[in-house]
């Protein structure tokens, strides 16, 4: 679990990088929210179009290599970014760090899950904070190496990239092999007897995800336009990704008190108030209401892994790409939307559209999702 959560942290390293980057993107090349959103927006439709295929390969053929891949993968279009010399070339590197986090995310989720057998619970929450703390670590990365090296800096997101594949393919665990019920027919199967639970997870996890990446795309240009500098708009984004952390590490033991479903409704209902609060919120109230909104959509994460893993138990790839691969093809939609309104009519009003999104998940969990 330990190199799991090691290659999580590196993965997802490089994964706020492009947001981190976009107040100084946009003026570089002169970026709206829109064209901003559409940058982000490649990357989540890359990972997420690419989650459930690359997921199903894995539950079929499941091979050690592909973590590992995937992270180098991440490593080298992120780096890229700071030294790519026109908007197409961006988008193109953003779309290919996207299919680097298509090939990590199914197989290690997939690998901790059976790794942990009876704590999966605690694996898994620790496996995610891994990837959170990585969230939360790229940011600061990112501005000491800009702020010390400039654009070109981001390179240096190659080094431990190539260290995890490097390691990985070394010490990276042999997977456990098919069973009989993985082929394709065996998916359907298990689509079809177990559908009116899995809809509602689905449809959660996409209202969560679409809040969240939305917040993250675009927090750090939010603050530049409150008046922060560069570097202080990358750390807001820091700062929630720091207690998204936490938010992580506590998402498995607060399930073992509340209830899965208890967690989600109350978490979520925290998520909608922070978000109608944080347009008011100005100096200290600002960085508090950031780091709980940080806490409350990330503290159901690992809880909702783990439920889609026990309606698909015998295809945790593709289950893995129900939570991380097809909610961001919504997000991604979601980001583009929130630019286009942030165009419109700034930012503000359509934070205050976003907090719709987890009212409507507390809803749906509070009258369709099981009582596990």
């Amino acid at each position: 679990t330990v190199l799991f959560t090691a290659g999580h942290a590196t993965n997802d390293l490089n994964l706020n990088v492009l947001p981190t980057l976009l107040p100084i993107l946009s003026g570089v090349f002169g970026l709206t929210y829109t064209l901003g959103g559409l940058l982000v927006a490649s990357f989540h439709l890359a990972s997420s179009a690419l989650q459930p295929v690359l997921g199903h390969f894995y539950d079929k053929y499941p091979v050690r290599w592909m973590p590992a891949v995937g992270v180098f993968l991440v490593s080298l279009f992120t780096g890229l970014l700071g030294v790519l010399p026109s908007y197409p070339l961006l988008i193109t590197a953003a779309a290919l760090s996207g299919l680097g986090s298509a090939l990590f995310h199914p197989a290690a989720t997939s690998m901790v899950s059976f790794t942990g057998s009876s704590r999966r619970g605690t694996m898994m929450s620790l496996f995610i904070a891994g990837g959170t703390m990585g969230f939360a670590l790229g940011p600061i990365v990112v501005l000491v190496l800009v702020g010390s090296f400039g654009l070109p800096g981001t390179l240096a997101l190659l080094i431990p990239g190539t260290i995890f594949f490097v390691i990985g393919l070394r010490f990276l665990p042999s997977p456990a092999r098919p069973s009989a019920g993985k082929g394709s027919s065996g998916l359907w199967k298990a689509i079809a007897r177990n559908y009116q639970a899995i809809v509602p997870v689905v449809v959660v996890i996409v209202l969560r995800s679409s809040v969240l990446s939305s917040i993250i795309a675009f927090l750090p240009s939010y603050a530049v336009s409150l008046g922060l500098s560069n570097f202080l708009g990358g750390i807001t984004l820091a700062v929630m990704l720091v207690f998204s952390a936490v938010g992580s590490l506590m998402g498995g033991v607060l399930s073992d008190r509340l209830g899965r479903r208890m967690l989600i409704i109350l978490s979520l209902s925290g998520s909608s108030l922070l978000l109608v609060s944080l347009p008011y919120a100005i100096g200290l109230s600002f960085w508090i209401t950031i780091a709980l909104l940080g806490i409350a959509l990330s503290v159901s994460n690992a809880v909702l892994i783990v439920w889609s893993h026990d309606l698909l138990p015998e295809h945790k790839g593709v289950a893995s790409s129900i939570n991380q691969g097809i909610p961001f093809a919504f997000a991604a939609l979601t980001v583009v939307l929130v630019g286009v309104g942030a165009d419109l009519v700034g930012f503000e009003p359509m934070i205050q559209i976003l907090a719709f999104l987890p009212l409507s998940a507390v809803i749906i969990a509070a009258t369709r999702l099981g009582s596990q």
